[in-house]
């Protein structure tokens, strides 16, 4: 808004006599004659009920859009690994996991450490955050 149009705004707001020649002046007034004026329309009853409809079958809708698609790509992730498997000739071998055997302690201080740093979390750094 330029300073002309709030002069306008202003001199129209205050009631105030200023140029009618002036097209802008006009069509202000034009303007705020016609907002003084309530509307000559009225809601029917259920109007904000159909709305609510409307938006809660679009949810439904997106919701079960969503859904397809998880599954979709659930069922295209298992039939891509499985023609994997079967087009590299692919065989699962837990020998590696012999070789663990020796770390047994390393594994215990691993999983009691992450045990440990969960507690700090939750008792020190995240106390007073009510989202947790």
């Amino acid at each position: 808004m330029n300073r002309d149009e709030e002069r306008f705004q202003e001199k129209i707001e205050a009631n105030m006599g200023f140029d009618d020649g002036n097209p802008d002046g006009r069509a202000y007034r034009q303007v705020f004659q016609a907002l003084e004026k309530p509307p000559h329309y009225a809601l029917p009853d259920a109007f904000a009920d159909k709305i609510l409809q409307k938006v809660e079958q679009k949810e439904q809708r997106s919701l079960r859009t969503t859904y397809a698609w998880l599954v979709a790509g659930i069922v295209l992730l298992i039939g891509g690994c499985g023609a994997a498997v079967v087009l590299t000739g692919f065989r699962f071998e837990v020998g590696f996991l012999r070789n663990m055997a020796a770390y047994k302690g390393l594994f215990a201080f691993g999983v009691a450490f992450v045990l440990f740093l969960h507690w700090v979390d939750k008792r020190l750094i995240h106390r007073h955050d009510p989202s947790r």
